[in-house]
C-alpha cells in the first residue's frame, strides 16, 4: 500500500484577503491578527477568523 501524502497548508498557497482586514484581522507574517485582542489565528482560512472572532468577540461586538 503506497503511503499517502499528508496535505499542507503551504501547499494551498492560501492568500489573506482584503475583506479579512475589514473584518478586524490583519496579517502579521504567516499568520492572522486579530486587532481585538492581539491574538493570531494560525492558519488563515475564514472558518477559522470567523470561528475566533464568534468564539470571542461576538458578544461584544453585536
Amino acid at each position: 500500500m503506497a503511503e499517502k501524502r499528508k496535505r499542507k497548508i503551504d501547499d494551498e498557497c492560501r492568500q489573506f484577503q482584503e475583506e479579512w482586514s475589514l473584518k478586524y484581522f490583519i496579517k502579521s507574517g504567516e499568520k492572522a491578527l486579530c486587532v481585538i485582542c492581539n491574538e493570531t489565528v494560525a492558519v488563515i482560512k475564514e472558518y477559522n477568523l470567523r470561528r475566533h472572532y464568534q468564539s470571542k468577540h461576538q458578544d461584544k461586538y453585536v
